[in-house]
């Protein structure tokens, strides 16, 4: 698990704060667009426009600041900083990918104990073409920000989870905006909250055992993918 490497303590704490700053004022824009936006564009007619605005407004909140504040303000070379061209080893891809199975398993088991007959496989959403596209998207724009800007920087100062558990942090509160407004606080909320958590953790751990971004990419894919079989 490598750092970033910064030749004075000074730098690293510059990089930590800045990050810092950058992922606050995303949370704040984010739940503006989460909050006072989302009903506009979930209204959008015909439903392709309302698919369309959706993924390029994430594109330019999630992934083109993240390209400007890499290129220009860290005057970073951008793709090699965020890991995006690295291929992990076999160990680290096996060892990542044991424990990614094992929580998607284990995830199938116990929605399987809680529904009982009720448990039911959903394949419907799989037929349609921006099912996919939503699938990438979503998952490279998280991780792009979350493991690939805010975690690398983090551990500028902090240990690995300690790292870990602040870009978690603030991959929970980027969903909480939209889940509170249109649900409350509900129990499901909360349990939904704490699952994301707990996938936020090992997001980051596949990403700093594989040391790629696209292993990130992945596996939250992955859950993702699981997540809407299981639950429609």
């Amino acid at each position: 698990m490598k750092d970033i490497q910064a030749p004075e303590a000074s730098q690293n704490r510059t990089v930590f704060y800045r990050s810092v700053i950058y992922g606050s004022v995303f949370l704040v824009v984010w739940s503006l667009r989460a909050t006072l936006l989302s009903d506009q564009i979930e209204g959008m007619e015909p439903d392709w426009l309302q698919r369309l605005v959706s993924d390029l407004v994430r594109v330019g909140l999630f992934v083109l600041p993240v390209g400007l504040y890499v290129k220009f303000l860290e005057k970073r070379v951008l793709f090699s900083s965020l890991k995006m061209p690295r291929f992990p080893g076999v160990r680290a891809l096996a060892k990542a990918g044991g424990v990614l199975g094992t929580y998607l398993v284990f995830t199938c088991l116990v929605e399987f104990v809680r529904r009982g007959e009720s448990f039911q496989i959903h394949v419907s959403p799989l037929a349609s073409c921006h099912f996919w596209v939503w699938l990438f998207l979503v998952a490279f724009s998280e991780e792009l920000l979350f493991r690939g800007v805010l975690l690398q920087r983090f551990r500028c100062l902090l240990r690995f989870w300690h790292a870990n558990l602040l870009a978690t942090l603030f991959f929970v509160l980027v969903h909480v905006p939209y889940w509170i407004s249109h649900q409350g606080m509900t129990p499901d909320v909360v349990s939904s909250l704490l699952a994301v958590g707990f996938a936020g953790l090992l997001f980051g751990y596949v990403f700093c055992t594989t040391d790629s971004l696209w292993c990130a990419v992945i596996a939250h894919a992955a859950n993702n993918f699981l997540s809407v079989v299981l639950n429609g």
